[in-house]
């Protein structure tokens, strides 16, 4: 009866006052025009109220091709199975293009081909769509040659496909297709001096993206450019670096209230996840050097995309988490009792992961705080812990052979971050495959961090106790973690409006407080026994 009191007033009744708060206080965003309401309509996942005012804006302004590309686009993305037995009606949609290509005003007939091959392009049918923009007589119309190269380029027909690139920003159509389009075969086919020329091309620098400028002054040597590409923080936002900064505190408190034989100082702390955050800029330049020199990246052929989840990602992300630590292991006396390597090296691990969610935590982001919360930064700390663990084995277990033991829980931490992102943005998985996976290995990675911090505990040189102690911090994590989904809420409140939040707050509930169990099962209690070696592969029992 206590707890069900306490959840309710620390739990329950914050999130309640959010709740309240932000929709009383907060206003749905009101769009001022057509543009801004299909603007809003899109990124709440609102095609029917997109498409309404794209056909609007067709009554106002027949002769703009982006109002009718619009239209057929938020047409294909309502389902084609609706609530109570309805269904998307393809036929009429079709019917009305058809209509047009008939008519004797050679600019409509256009629009109706441009249409109708358009829709046939979402339909899936590509073919048909090919020939059927090949009907429409202006061939300067916007986004017809961009549409076509699109079409040549997934046919594997790279040079036909810039080509028609090249004629959509002569005739100054769809530039923003055309040239991201353009600078992404360019530096699939290694055409660094023509990427160069596209680059310079970009006079106001709005069409192409950082990703390939930086490729283009890597090619070119221009490592100052380079650089100053790498390290733009200008997708910083203020509430995702609050959303960052409490999360990486609450796990750090966690962390604190575990060492509780000789609590870290907190400039130790603060010191290992300033090198955590400052080794995490290492990633940036080492993704372009695999992809721009070994191009190893992610192909959809699920052997070689495991390959670089392994190696590609694991590997290098691994070993930037692990130099803070093994830095401050050499040169500071602060790590002196079994439970601290483990700790720090959560805590470089957390540095790395608050870095990261900066460049997730964007607007659009702001949906996945508690996910990547409960999720990708536990799982950040459990591998560089688990990576650390054989330095643990060999000290205080085996007593001899540090490197060894060392190189095979690094190895294994590798192993793990690697299969846990294959199935994760492995290219060619079906999703009802991936998720089972996916929450699999959260557990059980989840549940060897458990191990491994019990048995650093166990170990303590400062532990005066010889009867067993338990240590439950289960309290503490349900309310900090319940803080973050209510902190979630609260930002996409402000940010998106009372009832985008309402919608997002009663998914990340359901979805979050399973994540949360599993913590709580794990993370939650510990057993302090004296000496005591739990086996590191298999889940805390």
């Amino acid at each position: 009866m206590v707890e069900l009191k306490n959840f309710l007033l620390k739990v329950v009744l914050p999130a309640a006052i959010a709740v309240v708060l932000i929709n009383v206080l907060v206003s749905d965003p009101r769009p001022k025009g057509p543009a801004e309401i299909i603007d809003l309509a899109e990124k709440t996942g609102n095609p029917h109220v997109a498409k309404a005012q794209y056909f609007a804006l067709i009554q106002q302004d027949f002769l703009n091709i982006a109002n009718h590309r619009g239209y057929i686009a938020n047409h294909f993305k309502i389902p084609k199975e609706g609530v109570y037995g309805t269904r998307r009606d393809d036929a009429a949609i079709l019917d009305q293009y058809i209509s047009y290509t008939k008519h004797e005003l050679q600019e409509i007939a256009d629009i109706g081909f441009y249409g109708l091959g358009y829709c046939y392009v979402n339909q899936g049918d590509m073919t048909r769509g090919f020939y059927t923009y090949l009907k429409v007589k202006n061939g300067r119309m916007p986004y017809l040659n961009n549409s076509i190269g699109y079409l040549y380029r997934r046919q594997g027909d790279l040079d036909r496909a810039k080509q028609f690139f090249y004629k959509e920003i002569k005739s100054k159509g769809h530039l923003e297709g055309a040239y991201g389009n353009l600078a992404e075969i360019l530096l699939e086919q290694k055409a660094f001096a023509e990427l160069d020329e596209l680059v310079n091309d970009d006079a106001e620098g709005v069409f192409i993206n950082s990703y390939y400028k930086r490729y283009s002054s890597l090619s070119n040597q221009n490592y100052i450019e380079y650089l100053e590409l790498t390290f733009d923080y200008e997708h910083v936002t203020l509430s995702g670096l609050l959303a960052a900064a409490l999360i990486c505190l609450a796990w750090i408190v966690y962390l604190r209230k575990l060492d509780v034989f000789e609590p870290e100082r907190w400039i130790s702390v603060i010191t290992m996840l300033v090198m955590g955050i400052a080794f995490s800029v290492v990633c940036g330049p080492l993704y372009d050097i695999l992809e721009h020199r070994f191009q190893f990246v992610l192909t959809g052929d699920l052997f070689s995309d495991l390959l670089f989840c392994i190696f590609g990602i694991g590997l290098m992300e691994e070993a930037v988490k692990i130099m803070p630590f093994l830095l401050f292991l050499r040169f500071s006396k602060a790590i002196n009792e079994s439970i601290d390597y483990p700790i720090y090296a959560s805590i470089a691990a957390l540095g790395f992961a608050s870095a990261e969610n900066l460049l997730y935590f964007n607007d659009a982001g702001l949906p996945q705080i508690a996910q990547r919360a409960l999720s990708t930064v536990l799982l950040h700390m459990a591998w560089t812990a688990i990576a650390t663990y054989g330095i643990i084995y060999a000290k205080y277990k085996k007593k001899k052979h540090v490197a060894p033991y060392f190189l095979l829980t690094f190895f294994f931490a590798v192993l793990l971050h690697g299969v846990y992102d294959f199935w994760l943005v492995g290219k060619g998985i079906p999703i009802w495959v991936a998720w089972p996976f996916y929450y699999l290995v959260l557990l059980y990675c989840v549940g060897i961090y458990a191990n491994i911090l019990n048995n650093a505990l166990n170990q303590s040189e400062f532990n005066p106790l010889q009867k067993d102690v338990v240590l439950d911090l289960t309290r503490y994590l349900a309310y900090a973690l319940s803080g973050i989904i209510t902190l979630q809420y609260i930002l996409v409140g402000i940010n998106k409006g009372p009832s985008f939040a309402n919608l997002n707050f009663l998914w990340t509930v359901v979805l979050s407080y399973i994540l949360i169990l599993i913590i709580l099962m794990s993370l939650g209690q510990m057993k302090i026994r004296k000496t005591i070696w739990m086996p590191l592969f298999l889940l805390k029992t």
